[in-house]
């Protein structure tokens, strides 16, 4: 076997002893590992039982205010408080003594100008697009419609028969369409009473979501779950952990609060809109 000269494993030896050296400075340099936090430690099983690490406290005063859209919005909110625009929409359509049509589960309405500009300030209904521009076409949803004709008084609804229906049968009507009505329509009514602009919930799994003001102006704040107990029995919803945990997960994901509204004093006994007086 041919060696190489002297010289040359000498230098293989130092070249050796240098890496050694390089690999035993690095180790003692090493920082140790630091230790996980509690909160994501594994859970053990101990003595049967599942052993669960500390929770993380969270701080209820931190609550999630609104989140205006623009540097302006906050004060064109303020500016123009979205009770008296509604009040201003109730007195234009009573005077104008407008009436809406039956329109399958919604409900059509013609409106002018004036009319067209305070519904879309006041957010009730959604724009239908026509060919003809000086001619604006509203689309109410069920509670919609039912909160300008019975809460606010301001408009009349025809029926397919062209006359103009009463509380009772419109009453009737709203339930035979959606057999929870009463209790969408009381959670709906509650939160517009108060000043909130309510719309449809379906994009996020929830009823409703309530905005603060205007949405061109904010961004919705909660999501917003209608519950019930009809004769003392409550409705399946948010019983299992998982269901509940889920829907908290999703509103954190879009940044809204879960409002649950629980309707007290349902009964099959519906025949009027009086009963609401009893919700």
């Amino acid at each position: 076997m041919l060696l190489p000269p002297k010289n040359t494993r000498t230098n293989y030896h130092s070249l050796i002893l240098i890496h050694v050296q390089h690999i035993l400075f690095f180790l003692k340099k090493k920082k140790k590992k630091k230790p996980r936090p509690s909160s994501e430690l594994p859970i053990k099983p101990v003595a049967g039982r599942l052993h669960l690490p500390p929770l993380r406290h969270h701080n209820s005063s931190q609550k999630m205010g609104p989140r205006w859209k623009g540097k302006d919005a906050e004060a064109k909110a303020f500016a123009e408080p979205m009770s008296g625009i509604v009040s201003a929409l109730q007195s234009s359509l009573h005077t104008s003594e407008c009436k809406g049509s039956i329109s399958g589960c919604r409900v059509l309405f013609e409106a002018n100008t004036e009319q067209s500009e305070l519904l879309d300030r006041a957010c009730f209904g959604r724009v239908i697009t026509t060919s003809q521009n000086d001619t604006h076409w509203y689309e109410f949803t069920l509670q919609e419609a039912f909160y300008l004709c019975y809460t606010l008084k301001c408009l009349k609804i025809v029926g397919g028969d062209g006359a103009v229906k009463t509380y009772e049968n419109l009453w009737h009507f709203m339930i035979s369409k959606v057999e929870k009505f009463p209790e969408y329509f009381k959670a709906y009514a509650h939160l517009r009473m108060k000043n909130w602009v309510v719309r449809s919930g379906s994009q996020y799994g929830v009823d409703y979501v309530a905005y603060r003001h205007h949405p061109a102006l904010v961004h919705s704040e909660y999501a917003v779950l209608v519950l019930s107990e009809i004769n003392g029995i409550s409705s399946g919803r948010l019983k299992l952990w998982f269901d509940l945990y889920g829907t908290i997960r999703l509103c954190g994901g879009v940044a809204k609060t879960l409002l649950v509204l629980h309707v007290l004093g349902i009964s099959k006994d519906n025949n009027s809109p009086v009963c609401l007086e009893n919700y």
